[in-house]
């Protein structure tokens, strides 16, 4: 009879542990779930930041076929391509978290 009381205490012991664990195991997940819709959100703030840029530079292409000769401008255009490049690897490292 000893021996099935030892037995349940240790099954007890090793349930007290595993509850413990989920315990922690659930808080990470909530931390990673908040995290991730922060990242989300940086993410579709950082797609929109693109699609403007994208504008700006059409709209410094247009003008600049216009007033400007096309040397003057594509140091501008090549400062908004570098920072799309930017924006586009940023969204690549935030995509590859969800």
């Amino acid at each position: 009879m000893a021996g099935h009381i030892d037995h349940i205490r240790r099954i007890e012991e090793k349930a007290a542990i595993l509850a413990s664990r989920m315990k922690v195991q659930s808080k990470e997940s909530e931390k990673l779930k908040k995290e991730l819709g922060i990242l989300k959100k940086e993410n579709e703030a950082l797609k929109k930041q693109n699609e403007q840029l994208m504008l700006q530079i059409a709209l410094v292409k247009s003008e600049g076929d216009d007033n400007n000769p096309k040397k003057d401008n594509s140091v501008l255009v090549k400062k908004l391509n570098d920072y799309i490049r930017e924006i586009d690897r940023c969204i690549a490292l935030l995509g590859e978290n969800d």
